[in-house]
């Protein structure tokens, strides 16, 4: 397999692939996530993803089963299906209340007094946008779960806007008062 591979749908993803469980964060399409991969058990399964199709999932999938461990990692037989409008980079840009997103990141921002680049969100895709909100949100772990299982970007956009207002009211900004 090449360097980069492309998975065009669901249908050219792998049944079964490697977990790496990682509590509290959230990854969704086309977003970047450093990670620090330092223990051995998960060095061995990037070393093994290296070698095969290059996939490790991080659960934005459904979990079919897991399965007896046969190395030092998780596995799991997955379906991808439920999530196929993630992988056509863009889907449903145009059904998202980019006016929404934008009000209730400014009522956040003033609430928790924290600079933002304004130019940068005006340039940003409706996609780029909301995933990376989502992503960087100070939400706990319920809420994240709810963004990450939105079926598409349209509904994302309105469970973020929907958690920002909820949060806004109580007073709060969030399990943590900073952007991640």
């Amino acid at each position: 397999m090449g360097m980069n591979a492309v998975y065009r749908g669901p249908e050219d993803c792998p049944s079964v692939i490697p977990v790496f469980p990682l509590p509290g964060a959230l990854l969704l399409p086309r977003g970047q996530m450093p990670l620090n991969i330092f223990e051995p058990r998960y060095l061995a399964m990037v070393d093994e993803a290296l070698k095969g199709d290059r996939v490790i999932g991080m659960v934005r999938f459904r979990i079919e089963e897991e399965l007896p461990p046969i190395d030092p990692f998780r596995r799991c037989r997955v379906a991808f299906e439920p999530f196929g409008s993630d992988f056509t980079a863009r889907a449903g840009e145009n059904e998202v209340d980019r006016a929404g997103v934008v009000k209730a990141l400014r009522d956040f921002v003033e609430a928790v007094h924290v600079k933002v680049d304004w130019r940068g969100i005006e340039e940003a895709p409706n996609e780029a946008l909301v995933n990376a909100l989502c992503m960087m949100s100070p939400f706990g772990v319920r809420e994240k779960q709810a963004l990450l299982e939105a079926p598409n970007l349209k509904t994302r956009a309105e469970v973020l806007i929907a958690l920002t207002e909820i949060e806004l009211a109580r007073g709060g900004a969030g399990s943590d008062s900073t952007l991640q």
